[in-house]
């Protein structure tokens, strides 16, 4: 059993109660679309659901954070505010101008021409993963230019997947597979997938 699974055993999530009035209109969403349409639409909402959360969420915070794996304490973070995705959604715009905050779903993005060609050409995403890297081109409309000398940023490649160590149970150091092209084929949830 996972360490998470433990941490939240005998744990039970239940979310406050807002006031009639806003339960009334939040029995009426069904889906999770029509649940953020709604409160898109409503500021009391909106503010209502993240009030009515904010108990479980703490709680959550609490038991996640008394976790340890091989001696390191879990960390919780607060999640994105409405300012911090503005901000953030900011900086995509100069990557892809056609991008619209409120149409994000996946099969949306998968369409953006601009947006896919940033993912392949300077990210690597992974099932536990996401990086990115400047290009290092100096007629980028995208990237600043690198503030490291150049010797050091030509060796800076993206974090490696794990692999297994050959001598236990454990994965091999990263000094060992930096610089060595990895997959995820050792990655637990894809080597659960296919136990399953």
């Amino acid at each position: 059993m996972s360490i998470i699974n433990l941490g939240l055993q005998g744990v039970v999530i239940m979310r406050d109660m807002m006031n009639i009035e806003l339960e009334d209109i939040f029995k009426k969403a069904d889906t999770l679309e029509e649940i953020c349409a709604t409160a898109n639409k409503s500021e009391d909402l909106k503010n209502g659901l993240c009030d009515c959360i904010l108990n479980i969420q703490q709680l959550l915070h609490s038991q996640t954070e008394r976790l340890v794996l091989h001696e390191n304490p879990f960390h919780c973070y607060d999640p994105a505010n409405d300012h911090d995705i503005d901000n953030f959604f900011k900086i995509i715009l100069e990557i892809d101008k056609s991008l619209n905050v409120s149409e994000t779903t996946a099969e949306i993005l998968s369409k953006k021409k601009d947006l896919q060609e940033f993912l392949k050409s300077y990210c690597r995403i992974r099932h536990y993963s996401f990086q990115i890297k400047k290009c290092n081109n100096v007629n980028c409309n995208i990237c600043k230019p690198v503030w490291l000398p150049q010797h050091i940023f030509e060796n800076i490649n993206f974090l490696p997947d794990s692999i297994p160590s050959k001598c236990n149970d454990y994965y091999e150091e990263f000094k060992t597979v930096y610089n060595t092209e990895t997959t995820e084929k050792f990655c637990p949830t894809l080597i659960h997938q296919e136990i399953i």
